[in-house]
C-alpha cells in the first residue's frame, strides 16, 4: 500500500508507479483520519453579521452556528472577507448584527474574560510579539494566564514546532515561517478553549503544517473549537468537520468537506482546488473504473 512518503509526486507518476490500484484506493479512503471530538454546546451564534468600510460592505448577512468540539475551516479567494469575518468573531473590529460567544453577546464580555477563553493567531505574526526573545514571549503568555507552574511546557511546545534552537532569538529576527510557528506556540500555552487561526501554516512545508495543526488539535480541549482560515485544501480534507466558503463577503457554502468536493461550481467560484488525494482518487476511479 502507498504511504504518505510518496509525496511529492504528480498524479500521473503515482498512477504509473502504483502496482496495486485497489490498495491505492484503500489508502485514499483511510489516510484522511479526522481527530474525533465530542459535540458540545454552541460556541458561536452568528446572525446577520456584516461589516463595512467607507460605505462599502466587506462582509454581509452571515448567519451560522459553531459548536464546541468542531474544527471549522474558512476558505475562499483573496479578498473574499475571510480575515474580516474572523476578526468580527473575535470582537477585534465592530460589526452589525449579533454575535454570541458561549451564549452571551460578544459585546457584553469583559475583555480579559473573553481572551481567557478565546485565542487569535494573526495572519501577520508580528502583531502578537511584545518581548525580546522567543522564550520570554511564551513566558509572558504564561504570566498573563497565571500559569507560571506550567513553564515546563515551553520546551515541549517549541520542540514540537521546531523552535527549540531559537529560544534566545529576538522574535523579529526569525524567518517568516519561524515567526508564524511562534505565534501559534504563544496561543497554545494559554490554554484557551477556542482558537481562531488566520493562515497559521502559510509558508510551511507539508510536514510542518500537519505538525502545527495536529499539535493544535491536541492542545485545545475536547469541548473547544478551532476556526482555521486556510488556502490549504489538503489540511481542510484531513482536519475540518465543516467548511465555510466565502465569495465577495458572502457565504456561498457551509457544510462538510466531503460535500464541498462534489460542488465544482462552488470550488470554481471561490478559486479553490480539490485536495490532492481527492483529485488523485477521481483520476484513479476514472482511469481504472475501480468500484
Amino acid at each position: 500500500m502507498l504511504s504518505s512518503s510518496f509525496l511529492p509526486m504528480t498524479i500521473d507518476e503515482i498512477i504509473e508507479n502504483s502496482k496495486d490500484i485497489e490498495n491505492t484506493i484503500e489508502f485514499l479512503t483511510t489516510d484522511v483520519c479526522k481527530h474525533k471530538r465530542n459535540p458540545s454546546p454552541v460556541v458561536f451564534e452568528v446572525k446577520d453579521v456584516g461589516y463595512s468600510k467607507d460605505k462599502h460592505f466587506i462582509i454581509e448577512d452571515i448567519s451560522l452556528s459553531i459548536n464546541g468540539g468542531e474544527i471549522i475551516a474558512i476558505a475562499g479567494s483573496n479578498g473574499s472577507g475571510k480575515t474580516t469575518f474572523s476578526k468580527c468573531l473575535a470582537g477585534l473590529i465592530p460589526s452589525r448584527g449579533e454575535i454570541k460567544f458561549f451564549g452571551q453577546s460578544l459585546g457584553d464580555w469583559h475583555e480579559e474574560q473573553k481572551w481567557r477563553r478565546l485565542g487569535y493567531v494573526f495572519q501577520n505574526p508580528e502583531h502578537q510579539f511584545i518581548t525580546d526573545s522567543v522564550t520570554e514571549e511564551i513566558n509572558y503568555s504564561l504570566q498573563a494566564k497565571e500559569q507560571m507552574a506550567q513553564k515546563y511546557k515551553n520546551q515541549d511546545i517549541l520542540k514540537k514546532l521546531r523552535m527549540a534552537d531559537q529560544v534566545n532569538s529576538h522574535p523579529f529576527s526569525l524567518s517568516q515561517g519561524q515567526k508564524r510557528r511562534l505565534s501559534v506556540a504563544v496561543m497554545l500555552v494559554n490554554g484557551q478553549e477556542v482558537l481562531i487561526m488566520d493562515e497559521p501554516t502559510f509558508g510551511q512545508d507539508a510536514v510542518t503544517s500537519e505538525e502545527i495543526i495536529d499539535f493544535t488539535v491536541k492542545a485545545v480541549p475536547e469541548t473547544g473549537s478551532i476556526i482555521l482560515i486556510t488556502h490549504d485544501m489538503d489540511l481542510i480534507d484531513r482536519y475540518a468537520d465543516n467548511v465555510l466558503v466565502m465569495e465577495k463577503g458572502k457565504v456561498i457554502f457551509y457544510g462538510t468537506p466531503e460535500k464541498l468536493w462534489n460542488q465544482p461550481v462552488i470550488l470554481a467560484r471561490a478559486s479553490l482546488r480539490l485536495p490532492f488525494l481527492k483529485e488523485l482518487e477521481m483520476h484513479l476511479e476514472g482511469k481504472y473504473a475501480v468500484k
